[in-house]
């Protein structure tokens, strides 16, 4: 049994409608990210808490929450630290609200 392929043909009214969900996607990613950081306050590398004042003061529970959800955490010996990268790429697989 073979699939077969459905041709859609684009139009400018549903170039339109994806173009309005991709912005409106977007917005909300960008809205949660900046609603959760504090972009001053970051290094590339940061201890747990460096960690949590970048995600705007969240707590230490709150952090390993987030590594239990799949935020990535490294060790150096008994240092634990975190990459500026991963959790800005953490939180935007996070729902929107």
């Amino acid at each position: 049994m073979s699939a077969s392929i459905i041709q859609i043909r684009p139009n400018e009214d549903t170039d339109r409608q994806v173009d309005a969900y991709i912005t409106e996607r977007l917005e909300a990613v960008f809205t949660k990210v900046f609603g959760m950081i504090d972009p001053h306050g970051s290094e590339e590398l940061m201890n747990i808490e460096e960690a949590c004042a970048f995600l705007k003061g969240c707590s230490e529970g709150t952090l390993a929450k987030y590594v239990g959800m799949g935020l990535k955490k490294h060790k150096d010996g008994q240092k634990v630290y975190y990459l500026r990268e991963e959790i800005l790429e953490f939180i935007a697989t996070l729902p929107a609200e």
